[in-house]
């Protein structure tokens, strides 16, 4: 809601539905308009590489470690490539949710029920093109891929609740890792 309610309607228009990439689809078809979704699109990458420059610009000397929630892993892939050239020391970590790991792990089965109850283990789509580009990517920057289960989501919410954190579960899934 917060969301939608800072969108200008008056230059936009706002579509909502609960078949997001199925209308996504329709409106690219219908109004002839490019559906920029970043799993399919590699102008995708472009923007994300900027997240990347951003990164290696504000990161402090002292990081060398940054841990990202991959979904389909267009958002991954371009900042661990901008990271591998601009900030050579720092390794990208990428996560999945345990029931969806085609990207870090795809040599383990994607079944519902194994992504039955897994906190942040639906996220992202199942099979994604740019698996063996995400691993290239990771790998030239020394990190590697992680696998959260539910357990290692739950744990990390409760120790950010502690805080008074309250986090989506791909944060917490990235917490986990990063612990």
């Amino acid at each position: 809601p917060d969301k939608l309610a800072s969108i200008d309607g008056a230059t936009t228009t706002v579509v909502v539905t609960e078949r997001a990439i199925n209308g996504a689809k329709l409106l690219a078809r219908e109004l002839r308009i490019p559906n920029l979704r970043p799993s399919t699109n590699d102008e995708s990458l472009v923007g994300y590489a900027s997240l990347g420059e951003e990164l290696a610009r504000d990161l402090p000397d002292d990081i060398d470690v940054v841990v990202i929630f991959a979904t389909s892993g267009a958002t991954a892939v371009a900042v661990a490539d901008t990271l591998a050239r601009t900030r050579p020391r720092v390794q990208v970590h990428v996560v999945q949710g345990e029931g969806n790991t085609g990207l870090v792990a795809p040599e383990r089965a994607i079944t519902d029920q194994g992504a039955h109850g897994a906190a942040a283990g639906r996220l992202g789509v199942r099979r994604s093109r740019r698996g063996r580009e995400l691993r290239a990517a990771i790998e030239a920057t020394g990190g590697a891929g992680h696998v959260a289960t539910a357990a290692d989501v739950a744990a990390a919410r409760e120790l950010l609740a502690a805080d008074g954190i309250h986090v989506s579960d791909e944060s917490a899934a990235n917490v986990a890792v990063a612990r």
